[in-house]
């Protein structure tokens, strides 16, 4: 199926293991297949939780998903207390080392602003 996938360039009928997701998002991004690399990134979102969180994050930036790596973003953000205080991993990522030529603490931040930024918008119009 998935070979099918790629010869005809849709995704719909795709149905892929979670374990097998984040190997077929790197051939996706690999292969520059966009519509694949969507479709594993809206897949993969479906599977974060407290456990994979920060592996999802890292996938998403060696991948380039960005709509992965914002949904993590928005999680971390979410659920940072829980995160911080569940195990090492999450401080880690966050105070660690930096990712290559990413700072996870800045990504935060940025997706905070933007969100605080959108969700002001519309109540400004409606004064």
């Amino acid at each position: 199926m998935v070979m099918q996938s790629l010869y005809k360039g849709g995704c719909e009928n795709l149905e892929v293991e979670a374990g097998d997701v984040l190997e077929l998002m790197a051939a996706a991004n690999f292969f520059q297949l966009d519509s694949l690399l969507r479709y594993c990134e809206s897949r993969c979102s479906k599977l974060v939780h407290l456990d994979n969180v920060v592996s999802m994050y890292i996938h998403a930036k060696v991948y380039n998903a960005v709509q992965l790596l914002e949904y993590c973003q928005g999680f971390l953000l979410q659920n940072m207390v829980a995160l911080l205080t569940y195990d090492d991993s999450v401080r880690r990522l966050i105070f660690g080392k930096k990712l290559h030529n990413h700072d996870v603490l800045a990504g935060l931040l940025l997706t905070l602003q933007a969100r605080i930024k959108a969700r002001s918008s519309p109540r400004a119009g409606k004064k």
